[in-house]
């Protein structure tokens, strides 16, 4: 069990050296974009919006991988699960805007929730 821990923690945490990316730096692509029938049902009746803010690996091709919610408002609507859904089909770009590779490297996403006063929903990320 400890092992599995010591394991996990290892996926999540930055190399060494190497600091957080963030979409200033990178392009997000869609996977399950765009997020069209991901916000969560329980707060689009309630007419709830949010934030949440995800830490993921940047893996081979610019997949991530191993997304971990950082924060979330709202919790107990759903928004963190449906940040991960929406994260799990995405990629971001194999070289920083600076040309410097992503692969192994951590990418921070704060993904914007909204329901308009007609109902309508929006997500946002950035």
């Amino acid at each position: 069990m400890m092992l599995l821990l010591l394991a996990q923690a290892a996926a999540v945490a930055p190399p060494t050296g190497e600091p957080v990316l963030t979409l200033a730096e990178v392009g997000l692509h869609r996977g399950r974009w765009p997020f069209t029938g991901y916000y969560p049902d329980r707060a689009v009746r309630g007419g709830v919006s949010a934030q949440t803010t995800a830490l993921c690996r940047v893996a081979a091709a610019g997949a991530l991988a191993d997304c971990r919610i950082e924060a979330v408002e709202a919790a107990d609507y759903g928004f963190d699960q449906a940040t991960l859904k929406l994260l799990a089909g995405a990629s971001t770009d194999a070289v920083t805007r600076g040309g410097a590779p992503t692969e192994g490297r951590q990418l921070r996403v704060s993904l914007s929730f909204k329901v308009t006063r007609s109902g309508a929903t929006r997500v946002t990320a950035r």
